[in-house]
Formats: C-alpha cells, structure tokens, sequence
C-alpha cells in the first residue's frame, strides 16, 4: 500500500487545524486573551471545511447526546458554580481544554467512520499519542515514593516540565497520568498480543508483521512502564478490570460471569454501612497523610 492509500486530505486539513488551535487553548496563559477567540475560530474552521467537503457536520453516534449535554449544559453549570478565585485559575482553562478534546473526537469519530484505513490512520494516531505521553510526563511527574527502594529510580528522572500546566506548578499528579494511560494502555495490549499471534500462526512471516510486532511491544513496554512507576493502586486496579472484561467478553460464560460479578459489586455497595466505604474510599491515602502528620 502507498501513501496515498492512507492520506486524506479532509482528515488532514481538520488535523492541522486542531494542531494550530491547541497550544492556545492548554496554554492561554501564555499567550494574550484575544487568542482564545482565534482558536474557536480556527476549531470552528475545521467543521466548516469538513462540511463543505463532505457534506455532513459531524458523523452520528450513541454518545451524541450526552456528548452535547456535557459541552452545552454541564460546562456552563460547572463554571458558574465555581467560586470566583478558582473559576479564573483553574477552571476557565480546564474548560478551554475539554472544548478542544471535543472538536478532536468528533473529527476522529466522523473520518474513523469513512474507511478502513482512516479507521486503523486513527487508531495508529491514538497510540502513538499514548506513547508519546509516557516519553513526555515523566518530565512533569510530582513523584510518590510509595514502596521502598523506588525512589532510587524516580530521583533520576529530570523534571523539566514542572510548572508547564497551570495549577500544575509541582507537576502532573501520577493518578492523572495513570488514568490517561489508561485510556490507551487496554487497546495497545490486545493489538500486541493479536499481533504475536499472528506471528506465531502465520505460515510466511513477512518483515511488515515482524516490524508492527515489534513496534508494539516497544510501545506497551514503554506506556506499561511508566504505568507501573506511577505507582496508581487506581490505575491499577482499572486495567486489571479492562484486560478482564476484554478476556471474558469472547465466551458466553464469561460474559454470564462478569454480569453477575457487577450485580455483586453494586449489591455490595447498597448493603455495606457507608462508614465502611468511606474507609475503603480513604485506605489508599492514609500512608501520605500519615506521612504528613509526622
């Protein structure tokens, strides 16, 4: 297959347009307040031109509504609660921020939609995202130091990103980075594994699958890697539940298994006095405080 295969120049044109739009609206501090307006503009732009080439706004899916409804209803209420100081420092730029990821899910979902390729150009996107988060955060990262003998590795990290985000002055909180991993981390592990497999089954092995086998491993050693060094019980905890349901969902018992195990887990949850779920809730931060306290 050639580049042109996989080139779209709609898909493009929208790409670089988000590209422009987003270190305006993660960073507006750093720049001067009217450039918000040319970033909305410029996101805007993208929906125009997708419009005019191909002749639908968006491409519709189950999420449509409770998409809107949490850009149009629940980030208004959001801002308006916020009391005035914190409004301006943290959640006027949050909000610049999710308005980005908003035009940047539609543009995936709608060209994902249009062909096989634009489907695995987005999915190739998507990971390569993941990967290059778990190069970068680590250079961000306020550390904890919740098992012994760790802290000889994280020490040796450079920090050069602390204070690049907003609210962020002591650096990215690991749980954070964790959940974002956590997003990527699931899809990465089956496409690696389907890839060995195929490997291992094929009866000719052509460089092409040798290099995407290889290329993924490297990537799910690296995001993986850096998962476990955030040291998120949390985040642990999620893609131990991902790998499982993405393994049980193939059999019909499986999926007998985890519809039962969800009915346990929120029986559990009505029946427990809320004092022990409370303590549940709060076990995982008992150590930092305790530390505190001393």
């Amino acid at each position: 297959m050639t580049l042109r295969h996989w080139w779209d120049t709609t898909f493009a044109g929208e790409l670089l347009l988000l590209a422009m739009a987003a270190p305006l609206l993660y960073f507006p501090a750093r720049f001067p307040s009217w450039t918000v307006y040319v970033a909305i503009g410029l996101l805007s732009a993208g929906w125009i031109w997708r419009r005019r080439r191909l002749g639908i706004w968006f491409q519709r899916t189950p999420a449509d509504w409770p998409v809107f409804f949490l850009l149009l209803v629940m980030l208004p209420v959001s801002l308006w609660a916020a009391p005035e100081p914190l409004r301006n420092q943290y959640s006027i730029p949050k909000a610049y921020i999710l308005i980005w990821n908003f035009f940047l899910f539609w543009t995936i979902v709608t060209h994902a939609s249009r062909s096989w390729a634009l489907d695995w150009v987005a999915i190739a996107g998507f990971i390569a995202a993941g990967t290059l988060i778990a190069l970068v955060a680590p250079l961000g990262i306020d550390w904890l130091y919740k098992y012994p003998g760790i802290d000889a590795v994280l020490s040796r990290v450079p920090s050069p990103l602390v204070g690049v985000f907003r609210g962020a002055d002591s650096g990215f909180h690991p749980n954070q980075v964790a959940g974002t991993l956590l997003y990527v981390l699931p899809l990465l592990l089956a496409l690696t594994a389907a890839s060995i497999y195929r490997l291992h089954r094929a009866r000719v092995r052509h460089k092409r699958d040798w290099a995407l086998a290889l290329l993924l491993v490297a990537c799910s050693v690296v995001m993986g890697g850096v998962f476990l060094l955030t040291q998120s019980r949390s985040g642990l905890a999620g893609i131990t539940a991902g790998v499982m349901v993405m393994i049980l969902v193939n059999w019909r018992w499986g999926r007998w298994a985890l519809l039962a195990g969800s009915a346990a887990l929120l029986a559990t949850m009505f029946i427990m006095p809320s004092t022990m779920l409370q303590l549940i809730a709060d076990a995982h931060r008992w150590k930092p405080r305790a530390a505190v306290e001393r």
